[in-house]
């Protein structure tokens, strides 16, 4: 004989309403909570730029920084005809005396130079690099006292960029006719970094330069400028080249001695 099923007992609502209705909940609360989140951390992202604006820290971070390739040749704007320095090249100088002679003589690059630029951004908002480009902080006529071989190499950067500091325009010399040097900008996001192979080329003068980096953040309507210059504070240089010299030190030999010679190009 079939039995027959109790009744439900009055009150409650059947089983088949109540786990639908807490799956509903969970996902809503789940939902909720996801949204909540990401309101609160961009309102934090926000207010993180904001402090940082207000502090008026800059939104990106440039280092700039040049190594001679082998075979390029440096010059001095006076004649190293004597004294210890003289003694050193013809006696041969380590990397740390080569590097400490040419700061203490301000001496240049010979027709062109090649700088790498890494460029960091610091808000969580993107910032756009507009341009980069060199700054002529001084010009003058080209060295004439001594030139150098160097025997040293440099590495290679991720944007070219080559600019003729005599003619200071975006596609001087070729068919393009940008209005930046850079051709396109670039958008950088938080620690996001890029690398720019900057070449600067000279013949008639000689010239102490920094590196200019103009981007656009933010709601500011005029676009921004940031200025990179070598690690130690010295600005770059490089200068055309002059057809004799008063000295010149030809190419070291085995030894890292060099050969002087008088009133000869290098």
């Amino acid at each position: 004989m079939a039995t027959q099923e109790p009744d439900a007992p009055a009150g409650k609502k059947p089983r088949w309403f109540a786990k639908p209705l807490i799956w509903a909940l969970t996902t809503f609360g789940a939902a909720v909570a996801g949204v909540v989140a990401v309101v609160v951390n961009n309102i934090y992202l926000q207010a993180e730029d904001g402090v940082k604006d207000w502090r008026e820290e800059e939104p990106i971070r440039a280092v700039a920084s040049s190594r001679p390739w082998e075979g390029d040749v440096g010059a001095f704007e006076d004649a190293l005809l004597k004294g210890s320095d003289r003694f050193l090249l013809l006696r041969g100088a380590t990397r740390e005396q080569w590097d400490d002679l040419v700061r203490r003589h301000k001496g240049a690059q010979v027709g062109y130079q090649y700088i790498t630029v890494v460029i960091q951004g610091l808000r969580n908002r993107s910032v756009r690099i507009i341009d980069v480009r060199p700054r002529i902080l001084s010009a003058g006529p080209v060295f004439k006292g001594t030139c150098i071989q160097v025997p040293t190499a440099g590495d290679a950067g991720t944007y070219n960029i080559k600019a003729d500091l005599d003619h200071l325009r975006p596609g001087y010399g070729t068919k393009n006719r940008s209005g930046t040097f850079l051709g396109k900008s670039i958008e950088l996001a938080a620690n996001d970094r890029v690398t720019v192979q900057l070449s600067t080329l000279a013949h008639n003068h000689s010239y102490e330069y920094d590196v200019e980096i103009i981007y656009d953040y933010g709601d500011n309507s005029e676009l921004q400028e940031s200025y990179a210059k070598q690690s130690n504070g010295d600005a770059f240089r490089v200068t055309g080249p002059a057809k004799k010299y008063k000295v010149s030190y030809t190419e070291p030999g085995l030894t890292n001695s060099y050969r002087a010679s008088r009133n000869k190009s290098c």
